[in-house]
């Protein structure tokens, strides 16, 4: 019984490891979009203003 519950908990870990990596790795968390979260700078919004208004 106990070796089964282990071969879960590893399952599982590693799906939210590979998670959290491609995260980082893409700079892109779609939780984020999901909870309307946005974390860039007051500049970056500048720039892009900026870019459609030309």
């Amino acid at each position: 019984m106990l070796v089964g519950t282990i071969g879960i908990n590893n399952l599982l870990l590693t799906i939210i490891g590979l998670i959290v990596m491609g995260t980082g790795v893409f700079r892109f968390c779609a939780l984020y979009s999901v909870l309307g979260i946005n974390t860039s700078c007051r500049a970056e919004k500048k720039d892009e203003e900026k870019k459609e208004g030309e």
